[in-house]
C-alpha cells in the first residue's frame, strides 16, 4: 500500500511501518504465535486448564458446590504460580502480544469465576508480568479487542498462504467454547479483513487530493462511491453474525466473561497484588473489558471521513477516543497520522463546489451512518434485549426465595404491628420490578409514607404520622402481592406490608425483522426496534397502534404496523392507510407508491412468522425477533416463498439453496433464483462469478418474493 506520491505531504506513507498490511490491514498477515517458548508454559499450561476445566462463571445462576469448588482449585493454582521474568520477551512483539493474551484471558478466567461478593485482588503471579507485558506494549492490562479478535485466529483448514481470509479463520481460545462466543469474535474479524478496500481507497484518495484538478475530483468521486459500497457490505457482515451467535446465550454465558472493572455489578475495584514492588509499574486506570469500539477499522473510517464522536466535555476524553487506548501502539499512530493530514477530505470537499463529489462525499457519510446504525441494532439484539430478561429472570429469583422461606413461617409481627396495604402504589412496585438500585425518594399521599430506596434491596421508610423512621427489606411476592419488612435490626419480629405487584411495562420496545415485498421490488428488509405508539396518515389521521384493541388487551405493545410506521421514518418511504375505529385499526392502503386496487382485487396483506394473523397490523403485538410481512396483491398469490442454505460461497463453485413455502414447509418448484430455477425438491444450484458479500431472492409470478438470502462470496 505504498503511496504513488511519496513527497506528497497528504499522502497515507508505507502503513507497513504501523503494522498496517496492505492485504490484512489490521490484522496480522500471517497467523498469530499459538504458544509461548517453554520458559513461559507454566503460563499456557494455566491457562488450558482453565479451558479443560469448563471453569464457570462466579455469578451463575444455580451455580453447585463441585463447580464453585473447582474455580477455586484452578485459582488457587494460579496464586501459587512463580512470578515468571518477562525481560526476555521483551525484544519481540510476537510473543509479547501472545504472552499479554495468555495472561489476560487468565485473568479474566480468575476474576469473573470469584463469588459475587469476594474482594477482586489478582495474585502477583499474574498480576506483575501482566503489568510489566501491557507497559511495555502500551496498553491496559486486561482484554482487549486486539486478544480477542486480531491475535485470536487460526486457518480453519491450513494453507501455504498462511495469511486469513473471510472463510477460513477459526477462533483459537475461548471461554465458553460455545460456536455463539466464536461468532462473535469471527464476525469483527471479517469486517476487518473486508474493510482493507476502505483503506486501499482512502490512500489513492489522498493522492489525488494532492493533485486536486478536476480529473482528480471526478476520480475521488468514483473512489467515495466505491466506499460507500464497501462500509455497505461491512454492515451486512456486521448483521450477519446473527446467524451464528444467539443473543440470550452470548448475553448469559460470553458476555460475562470479558466484562472489565467498570462493568462489575457490585462495582468491586480490581487490586493488582505486587504492584508497589516495581516503582516502573503504574496503577491501571483504563480496566474496560474488549469492545469492537476498539477496532481502528472502525476508527479509521471515522478519521478519514471527519466524523466527529466528541460529545464529552472539553476536558474529559469522549468514549471513541478513550477506546483509542486499548489498541495496538502502532495502530494508534496510523490514527494519529492520519488525522494530522495537512488536506482532510472532509475540509477538501466543503472548499470544493462540485456537486458530484459532495454527492459521492454524503453518500459514504450515510453508510457509515447505517453502519453504526446496525452496530445499535447488535446492542440491542445481544444487551439490552438479553439485560432486561435476564433482570426479569434474577428478579423473579430474588422474589421467590425468600417467599419460599416466608411461607414456612406465620405471618405476623412484632412492636407496632399494623398492617398498611399499599392496594395502589404504582411508584413503589416499579421500582421493585426495575430494581434499579439508585437512591430515588418516592411518597404515598394516601398512606402518608415516604420511601428512600437504597441498592440491593433495602431502604429505608418514614411514616409521617409517627414520624418514625425505620429500615425496611424487600421479601418477595405471594398471593400476588409484595412482602416487605421494616424494624429496628434487632428486632427479632418484623411488621409485613403488603403492595400489589405492578406488571413489567410490556412496551419497552423490541427488534423484530421486516420486510416489505411491494409488486416489482423489495422496498423494506431488515430488522427493526419499535414500541406501540400513536401513528397518523393523511387519510386516517392520528390514532394508537399499541395493540390495546379498545380495551380488550389491558397493556399496550409494539405491533406490526407500528414497525412499519418506525421503517417508513428509518428509510425515508411513505404509506397511508385509512382508520376504522370499529376495529381500531388501520388499512393500510399505500406503501412507497404502490396503492391498493380494488378493481382488481390488489390489496396490501400481513403475514407474521409466514402466517397470516387473526387480527390487524395495529391490533397484532410483536415480540422479540418475530418476521413481519407486508405483500402487495396477496389475493393472487399462492405461497409466501422462504429461501434458505449455505450463506457461504467460492468464486464460480455451485452452492445448493432450498425455496420453499414459508408456512408449511412445502418445497416448491419453478421459482427463480439467481437466474437459476428450482426443482421439485425446491433445490436450486447458482455460483457467482465474483467475491463480495451477495444478496439473492427466490421469485415466482403465483408467488410473495422471498426473504434475501446474504452469502460471503470469497475466492
Amino acid at each position: 500500500m505504498t503511496s504513488t506520491k511519496a513527497a506528497a505531504p497528504a499522502t497515507i506513507q508505507d502503513v507497513t511501518v504501523f503494522d498496517v498490511d496492505p492485504h490484512t490491514g489490521f490484522m496480522p498477515p500471517q497467523v498469530p504465535l499459538s504458544r509461548l517458548p517453554s520458559q513461559w508454559e507454566v503460563w499456557e499450561a494455566t491457562l488450558d486448564a482453565a479451558i479443560a476445566a469448563h471453569l464457570q462463571l462466579g455469578d451463575k445462576p444455580g451455580l453447585t458446590e463441585k463447580e464453585m469448588a473447582e474455580s477455586e482449585m484452578w485459582r488457587a493454582r494460579v496464586r501459587q504460580l512463580p512470578v515468571v521474568s518477562t525481560s526476555e520477551l521483551e525484544s519481540s512483539k510476537i510473543h509479547l502480544r501472545r504472552a499479554h493474551l495468555v495472561l489476560s484471558y487468565m485473568m479474566h478466567f480468575y476474576i469473573q469465576s470469584l463469588p459475587p461478593d469476594a474482594p477482586i485482588v489478582v495474585p502477583r503471579s499474574l498480576s506483575l508480568p501482566l503489568l510489566r507485558i501491557s507497559a511495555r506494549l502500551e496498553i491496559p492490562p486486561l482484554l482487549t479487542f486486539s486478544d480477542t479478535v486480531l491475535y485470536n485466529w487460526v486457518q480453519r483448514t491450513p494453507s501455504d498462504a498462511n495469511a486469513p481470509t473471510i472463510d477460513n479463520l477459526k477462533t483459537h481460545t475461548m471461554f465458553s467454547g460455545l460456536i455463539d462466543e466464536e461468532e462473535f469474535y469471527l464476525g469483527s474479524a471479517r469486517i476487518e479483513l473486508r474493510g482493507v478496500e476502505a483503506l486501499e481507497l482512502m490512500r489513492v484518495t489522498m493522492d489525488e487530493i494532492f493533485t486536486g484538478d478536476q480529473a482528480a475530483i471526478r476520480r475521488i468521486s468514483g473512489y467515495l462511491h466505491k466506499m460507500a459500497s464497501v462500509i455497505d457490505e461491512l454492515k451486512v457482515l456486521l448483521l450477519s453474525i446473527r446467524q451464528r451467535c444467539r443473543p440470550d446465550q452470548y448475553y448469559n454465558e460470553v458476555r460475562p466473561w470479558l466484562r472489565g472493572e467498570d462493568s462489575d455489578v457490585n462495582k468491586r475495584k480490581w487490586v493488582f497484588e505486587g504492584l508497589e514492588e516495581d516503582p516502573s509499574l503504574k496503577t491501571p486506570t483504563e480496566l474496560s473489558g474488549p469492545s469492537a469500539g476498539q477496532s481502528s477499522m472502525v476508527h479509521v473510517l471515522d478519521v478519514f471521513l471527519g466524523v466527529d464522536h466528541q460529545s464529552s466535555p472539553q476536558d474529559k476524553p469522549s468514549f471513541m477516543s478513550r477506546m483509542q487506548t486499548y489498541m495496538p501502539k502502532n495502530h494508534r499512530l496510523f490514527l494519529d497520522h492520519l488525522a494530522s493530514n495537512p488536506r482532510p477530505l472532509r475540509a477538501f470537499v466543503m472548499a470544493s463546489k462540485d456537486a458530484e463529489l459532495h454527492e459521492a462525499y454524503n453518500r459514504a457519510v450515510l453508510s457509515l451512518k447505517e453502519f453504526r446504525d446496525a452496530h445499535m441494532i447488535i446492542v440491542t439484539l445481544y444487551i439490552l434485549g438479553p439485560a432486561r430478561r435476564a433482570a426479569k429472570a434474577a428478579e423473579a429469583r430474588e422474589m421467590r426465595e425468600p417467599v419460599e422461606a416466608a411461607d414456612r413461617k406465620p405471618l405476623k409481627g412484632t412492636g407496632d404491628a399494623n398492617r398498611f396495604r399499599f392496594n395502589s402504589c404504582p411508584l413503589f412496585t416499579s421500582w421493585l420490578v426495575s430494581r434499579s438500585g439508585d437512591p430515588t425518594f418516592m411518597a404515598s399521599k394516601h398512606e402518608k409514607l415516604a420511601v428512600i430506596f437504597g441498592g440491593k434491596g433495602v431502604f429505608r421508610m418514614f411514616r409521617f404520622q409517627k414520624n418514625q423512621s425505620k429500615e425496611a427489606r424487600f421479601l418477595g411476592v405471594r398471593n400476588g402481592q409484595v412482602w416487605v419488612s421494616y424494624g429496628p435490626k434487632t428486632a427479632v419480629g418484623f411488621l409485613l406490608i403488603p403492595c400489589t405487584l405492578a406488571a413489567p411495562n410490556p412496551n419497552i420496545g423490541t427488534v423484530i425483522n421486516l420486510r416489505i415485498e411491494g409488486g416489482h421490488k423489495t422496498i423494506f428488509e431488515g430488522p427493526v426496534f419499535t414500541r406501540g405508539h400513536d401513528i397518523e396518515t393523511a387519510q386516517g389521521g392520528k390514532h394508537p397502534c399499541d395493540g390495546t384493541n379498545l380495551g380488550a388487551n389491558p397493556s399496550p405493545g409494539p405491533t406490526c404496523t407500528s414497525a412499519l410506521d418506525d421503517a417508513s421514518k428509518l428509510k425515508g418511504f411513505e404509506y397511508d392507510g385509512e382508520f376504522f375505529p370499529q376495529f381500531d385499526d388501520f388499512n393500510i392502503q399505500t406503501i412507497a407508491g404502490e396503492s391498493q386496487q380494488p378493481t382488481q382485487n390488489q390489496f396490501w396483506g400481513l403475514f407474521l412468522n409466514y402466517k397470516a394473523p387473526k387480527v390487524g397490523g395495529c391490533q397484532q403485538q410483536v415480540k422479540f425477533l418475530d418476521n413481519v410481512l407486508f405483500a402487495w396483491d396477496i389475493y393472487h398469490k399462492d405461497h409466501a416463498l422462504k429461501l434458505s442454505g449455505s450463506q457461504l460461497a467460492h468464486v464460480n463453485q455451485p452452492v445448493t439453496l432450498t425455496v420453499e413455502d414459508g408456512d408449511t414447509g412445502v418445497p416448491i418448484a419453478g421459482a427463480e433464483v439467481g437466474g437459476r430455477t428450482s426443482d421439485a425438491e425446491g433445490h436450486v444450484s447458482v455460483k457467482f462469478d465474483s467475491v463480495g458479500v451477495k444478496t439473492v431472492k427466490a421469485e415466482r409470478a403465483d408467488s410473495i418474493r422471498s426473504n434475501g438470502l446474504i452469502i460471503v462470496v470469497v475466492p
